[in-house]
């Protein structure tokens, strides 16, 4: 039947006519088309002298008429920093043709017109498609926590007689069709060693084993995937039932389908290679759009060429590292030589003043303990740091690198060294409440009561008289790195003038530490027994940083990013040790 509906398609769509033509079309011998074509007219959907096609074959091609396309545009695309820090992947340019849109125009070309993306990352930026295009936009919630399975979870009421696409596919001749007889997904044959997935077929091009880890001379799943209808009913039921469970959050939406091979038929559809591109860093598109080597099309190349003077052919190596909670950053190479690269996060130009880190960096460079900046600009934020090979950050179950981490703390309350500024926790929760009460952000339930114990805690606080020297106050075990021989102390965005002991405080809160764990690290960082007063005030800077914390965790959700749980952690500690603080207090009475 497939092969009678492929030569309907022949005849219909590519109005093609004789036997000669179907049979380079199909890429069959003329005795194998002969047998079809008669085949096709004993069937009465073509008429034997004319090869025009009857009611009933019409019939045949309108059942297999594709409804729509839906493309997943929700990640952040990290091989292509710093790009799509501000210009989603799928909305980069190849020749000068936005890619998202190019697909657009290959679907209508061939009649398809109902086309939904589903976006997340930088959603704003696709609202244009729907007056340009006609296009639907379906916001997947769960982008920057799960993987593109998620994307089919909240596009799942669209899935019918599908393509479903990815929105940086590239592709040099249209290969969409306004009917579709099976699912498939699109393959090349790949000689070389390749980490894509690959697939075992039977005589037919059934998929019959998948492989994710790759391999050679094999066919590879290389781009458009269709969906038949069945096809559809099923992995959305599949999808349904996986969707809650912890171990599906980074699937694929071909992880389910791996897993039950059996019960979902996909074919693979075969194309020669080099008309399928899909660009998987942006040295890549680089190698097949060389204006990207003239044009930087980013204000982050241009200000690395511009620092180290270069060409932008010679910023290579350019790989994204793990999302900080402030900024993003990536690494790069220039001449031989590895550098990180950080952009400040969303929303973070009204949570730090730059111009007093830059002041920091500044006065602490004689101390030789963070990170050697090459590059820091205030207006925006933007650092270039050296890298520091073979390192990591502390183990701080490993004492001896966590005695390492609290000398540089040490080191850095004894240097006598000052700025201008003082970091004021009071004045930072006060404002960090206003901007969440500004944005409308979910606050905790108990929260009014919360905030009056933090408050009275302030009160009790401006009572202790206590020194104020310069101190990191972001002294989390992520911002000390470990060469095996020292430890660096990175981001000093928040240092100024404050109570020495809010470093171990926020070291507390980052760690997850509790009551005699919190008591055991004081008297490592004072190499001595603490006084009553010295547990008391780290117990109210505990209190105090999981209230600012958590408040600064709700501003950032509520500019739409995610971190999870950590913000209720925080949450936690403030509302436990600010009972604890002010008990404590007023037992010193």
């Amino acid at each position: 039947m497939n092969n009678i509906f492929e030569l309907l398609y022949l005849i219909e769509v590519k109005k093609l006519s004789t036997q000669r033509e179907f049979s380079q079309a199909l890429n069959m011998s003329l005795g194998k088309v002969n047998k079809i074509v008669k085949d096709a007219v004993d069937a009465g959907y073509i008429l034997a002298d004319s090869y025009s096609i009857t009611q009933k074959g019409q019939e045949l091609l309108e059942s297999n008429k594709v409804d729509n396309a839906v493309i997943m545009a929700a990640g952040f695309g990290s091989r292509f920093v710093p790009m799509t820090y501000d210009t989603p992947k799928g909305l980069l340019e190849v020749y000068g043709e936005v890619m998202i849109e190019r697909q657009i125009k290959q679907l209508h070309e061939v009649g398809i017109k109902d086309i939904t993306i589903v976006v997340g990352y930088l959603k704003e930026k696709f609202e244009y498609l729907t007056d340009e295009f006609g296009v639907k936009l379906i916001f997947n919630p769960d982008y920057s926590i799960k993987n593109n399975i998620s994307t089919l979870f909240y596009a799942k009421e669209e899935l019918k007689n599908t393509y479903v696409l990815t929105s940086d596919i590239y592709m040099t001749e249209n290969l969409y069709r306004p009917y579709e007889s099976f699912s498939f997904y699109a393959a090349e044959y790949s000689v070389e060693e390749t980490d894509e997935w690959t697939v075992k077929i039977n005589k037919d091009n059934l998929i019959t084993e998948v492989n994710p880890e790759g391999g050679k001379d094999a066919w590879i799943m290389y781009g458009p995937t269709f969906f038949k209808e069945d096809f559809s009913k099923k992995i959305v039921e599949l999808i349904d039932s996986y969707y809650t469970e912890t171990k599906s959050a980074q699937w694929y939406w071909e992880d389910v389908y791996l897993r039950h091979l059996d019960d979902l038929d996909m074919y693979i559809r075969k194309y020669p290679n080099d008309i399928i591109l899909e660009f998987e860093s942006l040295e890549e598109l680089r190698v097949y759009d060389k204006s990207y080597l003239e044009d930087a099309r980013s204000e982050i190349l241009d200000i690395i060429k511009t620092v180290f003077d270069v060409s932008l052919s010679e910023i290579v190596e350019i790989s994204t590292l793990k999302a900080g909670m402030t900024n993003d950053s990536f690494l790069f190479d220039v001449k031989g030589e590895k550098y990180v690269f950080r952009n400040p996060g969303v929303g973070t130009e009204f949570l730090i003043n730059r111009k007093q880190e830059a002041e920091v960096y500044s006065v602490i460079k004689e101390l030789n303990m963070s990170d050697d900046v090459i590059y820091l600009q205030p207006d925006k934020g933007y650092k270039i740091t050296r890298f520091i090979h073979d390192s990591r950050t502390i183990d701080h179950y490993n004492k001896k690198e966590l005695e390492l981490a609290l000398t540089k703390l040490r080191t850095l309350h004894n240097s006598g060294l000052e700025t201008k500024h003082a970091f004021d926790i009071k004045e930072r929760i006060e404002f960090y409440h206003n901007l969440c009460l500004k944005n409308r952000a979910i606050l905790f339930g108990d929260f009014d009561e919360v905030y009056t114990n933090i408050k009275n805690l302030l009160g009790q606080l401006d009572k202790v008289d206590r020194e104020k020297k310069l101190s990191h106050v972001d002294s989390v075990y992520d911002n000390f790195l470990y060469d095996g021989t020292d430890v660096t102390l990175l981001d000093w965005e928040y240092a100024g003038m404050a109570d020495p002991l809010i470093d171990i405080a926020m070291y507390v809160l980052y760690a997850g530490l509790q009551d005699n764990e919190i008591v055991e690290l004081l008297d490592m960082y004072l190499e001595r027994i603490h006084t009553d007063e010295e547990l008391l005030v780290v117990h109210s800077y505990i209190a105090l940083g999981g209230l600012l914390w958590s408040l600064w965790t709700q501003y950032k959700q509520a500019c739409g990013e995610d971190f999870g749980t950590y913000g209720m952690e925080q949450y936690q500690y403030a509302r436990k040790y600010s009972r604890i603080a002010l008990k404590e207090f007023s037992e010193n009475a």
